[in-house]
């Protein structure tokens, strides 16, 4: 007994450490942030560097953007776990070329075994072309002597034919006097028809926009509910709260531009000055007012917690008014595609 009892402390003891570890994974995902740093250079092309880590290092993505190629690679613990398709085919390459020499002996192997083969097979071809001549010539004269019956029979039914054509065009001579008649009363009983069927088609659009009259009060009915608006002005909130928060924590770097109108550089130089004071960042504006041009290298930093989305998630989860508005949502699908 004593034996089960150390047995079922050692299995607690183990389950118990698997769910601490457990829980510690899923408290460092939430509450350890996630940092980036992105790299922006304009001159002539444009060329980016983005790197994302997380817990000192340990999880690290790096994605490459310069001369139109686009690159990027997964590290976890500096162990490189994926990368893009073109490295991993350079590599493939590289095996190639190394296994290249080893190959070279097994085809001299291959080579002569197949002249062999070939010897063989070129004997049998032989064999079977004069086989094959033999019954071709059969086959030549069977249909010779089928060609000679259709010939003959050919002969018999044109002499058939043109009896008979005479009497059909006698026929056909008579009858055509009657078809500007038959199509002039084929005419009026199409439009008699297209006439009967006006009021049906009016009443069909009379129908269809009394369903788009309702609906669209429907709509209206909703989008114009004070529920709607408080929720929509919610949504709103908390995704510039979202925005504000991914927005870097620092922004450093230059830029150099010109339009070649000095009016509208000015009128640009305006702008970016208000948003420099609105987001405190650290950009230097060169304006050249006689010159086109725009040269750039901007660095941002930044992070995020999860914490913070399953915070606003949340919110907006159990919020009473944001469920009414899910449900009457659906239920105005529902009554529109009804």
């Amino acid at each position: 007994m004593h034996i089960v009892w150390l047995i079922l402390k050692i299995i607690g003891a183990i389950l118990g450490g698997l769910l601490g570890l457990l829980l510690l994974l899923l408290l460092l995902v939430i509450f350890v942030p996630i940092r980036y740093k992105i790299r922006l250079k304009v001159d002539k092309s444009v060329e980016t560097d983005s790197y994302i880590s997380w817990l000192l290092h340990i999880v690290h993505i790096s994605i490459q953007y310069h001369e139109k190629q686009m690159k990027y690679c997964l590290r976890i613990f500096g162990i490189p776990v994926r990368k893009n398709k073109k490295e991993n085919d350079k590599k493939a390459g590289k095996n190639k070329q190394r296994r290249k020499p080893s190959e070279k002996s097994a085809k001299q192997k291959k080579h002569t075994q197949s002249h062999v083969e070939k010897k063989q097979a070129k004997a049998e071809t032989a064999k079977r072309t004069q086989s094959d001549a033999k019954a071709n010539k059969t086959v030549q004269k069977t249909k010779e002597k089928a060609n000679e019956k259709a010939k003959k029979s050919t002969a018999s039914n044109k002499t058939v034919s043109e009896k008979r054509g005479t009497k059909y065009t006698e026929k056909g001579k008579d009858k055509k006097g009657f078809h500007p008649i038959q199509k002039i009363k084929s005419l009026i009983h199409v439009i008699r028809e297209k006439v009967h069927h006006i009021p049906l088609i009016c009443i069909k659009i009379k129908n269809r926009i009394i369903k788009l009259n309702q609906k669209k009060k429907k709509v209206l009915a909703f989008v114009k509910d004070e529920g709607t608006r408080s929720t929509i002005k919610k949504f709103i909130k908390r995704t510039f709260e979202i925005l504000k928060y991914i927005a870097p924590t620092k922004l450093r770097g230059y830029i150099r531009y010109g339009t070649g109108d000095p009016c509208q550089t000015g009128q640009i130089l305006g702008i970016i000055s208000i948003l420099r004071a609105y987001f405190n960042t650290k950009i230097s504006i060169y304006p050249v007012f006689e010159e086109k041009i725009i040269e750039a290298d901007l660095t941002a930093h930044g992070r995020m917690r999860v914490f913070r989305f399953l915070k606003v998630g949340g919110s907006l989860y159990f919020d009473k008014e944001v469920k009414k508005f899910i449900a009457d949502g659906k239920q105005l699908k529902e009554e529109l595609n009804g």
